[in-house]
């Protein structure tokens, strides 16, 4: 099994091709990750807490993705407010308005989830308030992974897991499968590494496997406490 923090696959950028940076705040032992569309289609799996910035990266580049053409389905415990003016403004140059979509389950159970290729989509839930609201994800979940496998394939398409190991663990390697077969990258994250956190949720082997870029943000911090 390969050991966590490190880039596994990365190609190096061509002159001139659009590449997505994940920028991570100073406590984080990585501060940038930078992928080339290749690279960003290879599957990313992030595991750590938030303390690394985690979230402000993943708002930010759906914005960058955007731009670059993706369509993007995000599933979150926190967007965060701060990026949301930016991320909007990104989503109306790139599609145009009534574009980005977002719909908190935590509160609005039966509203609907306006998905596109084209488009911004946000999902939230709160999994330490609301349980049911990731009861909702989990329900949904199949029914999002069909309308991608039967969407316009000549449109790429960024699916963010956040937190899968709550809704999705026992079929997270064949969702990975399935969405790469559809023209969609996924990215994965799941709670830390970090020894004080008490449990760690583990990490399927077909997960592993199917994702070109491991990081842990939690390993550096959590070496320092031992």
């Amino acid at each position: 099994m390969v050991t966590i923090t490190q880039l596994i696959t990365r190609r190096k950028a061509e002159s001139g091709e659009t590449v997505f940076r994940l920028r991570f705040d100073a406590s984080s032992p990585v501060a940038e990750l930078v992928l080339s569309p290749l690279g960003l289609m290879g599957n990313i799996l992030i595991r750590g807490e938030n303390f690394g910035g985690r979230n402000q990266a993943l708002t930010a580049l759906c914005g960058d993705a955007a731009t670059a053409g993706f369509g993007v389905i995000y599933l979150t415990e926190g967007l965060i407010s701060s990026l949301v003016a930016s991320l909007r403004d990104k989503v109306n140059a790139a599609f145009g308005p009534t574009r980005y979509h977002a719909l908190n389950v935590a509160v609005e159970r039966d509203g609907k989830l306006k998905v596109s290729r084209k488009a911004v989509s946000i999902l939230q839930f709160n999994s330490y308030q609301s349980q049911s609201s990731v009861d909702e994800i989990r329900r949904r979940l199949p029914g999002i992974l069909d309308w991608i496998e039967e969407s316009n394939l000549e449109h790429p398409l960024l699916l963010i897991l956040e937190n899968y190991h709550l809704y999705c663990k026992e079929f997270a390697a064949d969702l990975l499968a399935r969405a790469n077969m559809a023209n969609c990258a996924v990215i994965l994250t799941t709670r830390g590494s970090d020894p004080r956190a008490g449990v760690i949720p583990d990490i399927e082997p077909g997960v592993f496997e199917k994702c070109a870029t491991i990081l842990d943000l939690n390993r550096r911090r959590a070496s320092t406490k031992e």
